[in-house]
């Protein structure tokens, strides 16, 4: 199925340049495993429209998969910087989470647990966000042990 959205894409694409349709196929790419055409439809549809959610979230994948957690924190935060003031809440708590997990990847457990609370605060069952801080709290017995 992401092989046909590929090809319907790239077809598209041989009529002119199309942010949202860059981001579809780098989506469609990034569901198929092709990280480098994923990464690289992702950053020429930011290049067009610098509001691309869906090009962010490619770049924020490719980046995790790649090893580069600097720059998928980079793309989380621009991210949430775009919704802000956006009724899109389960998107602003969808970036919450990763960047949390970004943020305890690269060594930030202060600002990790603090975006975890942020998520459960909303969420309090949310389970992703309690994972996070069950990780902090095997790495550092520093963090409180009960996040309300």
């Amino acid at each position: 199925e992401y092989l046909r959205v590929v090809q319907l894409a790239s077809a598209v694409l041989e009529r002119g340049d199309d942010a949202a349709v860059l981001a579809v196929r780098a989506e469609a790419h990034l569901r198929l495993g092709n990280f480098v055409f994923a990464d690289a439809d992702a950053a020429h549809a930011r290049e067009l429209d610098r509001a691309s959610l869906r090009a962010l979230r490619v770049l924020i994948a490719c980046a995790v998969h790649d090893g580069k957690h600097q720059e998928a924190l980079a793309a989380c935060d621009e991210s949430l910087r775009l919704l802000r003031g956006s009724s899109r809440q389960r998107r602003v708590l969808e970036l919450l989470r990763a960047r949390a997990e970004l943020r305890r990847r690269t060594g930030d457990y202060a600002g990790a647990s603090s975006d975890s609370q942020t998520v459960l605060g909303a969420v309090p069952n949310d389970e992703e966000a309690q994972l996070v801080v069950a990780r902090l709290h095997a790495m550092h017995d520093s963090f409180p042990r009960a996040i309300q």
